[in-house]
């Protein structure tokens, strides 16, 4: 974590927890929602290893829970409060209590990735090698 410019460094040594040097925080493939992502996994292994409850919340159609929980997570879903919003016409924002929220024992899914996101991978990892070759 950057205290001093907010943000996920890229790499950190194990040692200090200082960014490695030469390496950028961001870089193109890196999405605007990758800080968030960090935020939910951290949020939700800090209320598995204090409580084992946590309050999630959905905006999906018709009531309905999500059949699991993401990242290796396992808990007892249960609906608390679904709300219509814009006079029904969105779909119903849902609090969700998660009880017995921890780790499974497998795993996490692995998340298939679209053809054009290997085709930007490989993009942004054959320009790493031009700018490196550049550099030299």
């Amino acid at each position: 974590m950057d205290a001093e410019d907010g943000g996920i460094h890229l790499s950190v040594t194990v040692e200090t927890g200082e960014a490695v040097a030469n390496r950028p925080k961001h870089y193109i493939l890196k999405e605007g929602f990758h800080s968030y992502e960090h935020a939910f996994i951290n949020y939700l292994s800090a209320k598995a290893r204090e409580d084992g409850f946590a309050t999630l919340f959905f905006a999906r159609d018709g009531n309905t829970l999500p059949d699991e929980l993401t990242y290796g997570f396992d808990g007892d879903l249960s609906l608390i409060v679904a709300s219509a919003v814009s006079g029904g016409t969105e779909p119903e924002v849902q609090s969700v209590l998660v009880s017995n929220l921890g780790y499974t024992d497998t795993a996490p899914s692995v998340v298939p990735l679209p053809a054009s996101a290997w085709l930007l991978l490989g993009a942004g990892f054959g320009l790493t090698l031009l700018r490196q070759a550049r550099s030299t």
